[in-house]
């Protein structure tokens, strides 16, 4: 166990160590919008790793951070569908993480546009119902999980496989995911 501690607080020093040392290019990337979006997910990753170590505060600004490169890029316009989609996707993903709900929620119109890639809209729609769920709004989440549930997409595996993996990585970073066994419910 002890061994265990060490090697969490080592991972969060490095991936601190890593933010400080990218912060200074999160204000300057706004012309290279495919370098912004690698940049938030470097951020994104941090972050939830970060919140994993139970390092919350630092894990929250990178998450940040990764919002705010997201969403200054839907804000930019101009983007490739794909750029828009991975914006999309990000934006309500990393929000999810650091409790801000009402940010996942703001993309979520990303979800019928017919521009961006099939993968894109789900994933932003599973982003949302898992905002919806988290904000208390129940019968707005439901109704996507249930819509959504058997739906193939890729690698052998349905929607219902990818909420459940966000959910035990939403709780690995903390995120308190209540009457989970409802979800669940939706989902079979």
């Amino acid at each position: 166990r002890r061994q265990l501690a060490g090697l969490k607080q080592a991972c969060a020093k490095l991936l601190d160590q890593a933010i400080r040392t990218l912060e200074p290019l999160h204000s300057s990337v706004q012309e290279d919008v495919g370098f912004a979006l690698s940049l938030a997910s470097v951020f994104g990753d941090a972050g939830r790793q970060l919140r994993c170590c139970g390092e919350h505060a630092r894990g929250d600004a990178a998450l940040h951070t990764a919002l705010d490169l997201c969403k200054r890029a839907l804000r930019q316009g101009g983007l490739t569908a794909a750029q828009e989609g991975r914006s999309a996707v990000g934006a309500s993903f990393w929000a999810l993480f650091c409790n801000r709900y009402d940010a996942a929620l703001a993309v979520e119109q990303y979800a019928e546009r017919e521009s961006i890639s099939m993968i894109d809209r789900w994933c932003v729609r599973m982003n949302c119902a898992h905002a919806h769920w988290l904000k208390g709004n129940r019968d707005k989440a439901s109704a996507i999980y249930k819509k959504f549930a058997h739906e193939p997409i890729g690698e052998g595996k349905t929607w219902s496989d990818y909420v459940m993996q966000d959910l035990r990585d939403l709780k690995r970073a903390g995120v308190t995911v209540p009457d989970e066994h409802l979800i669940e419910e939706f989902l079979r």
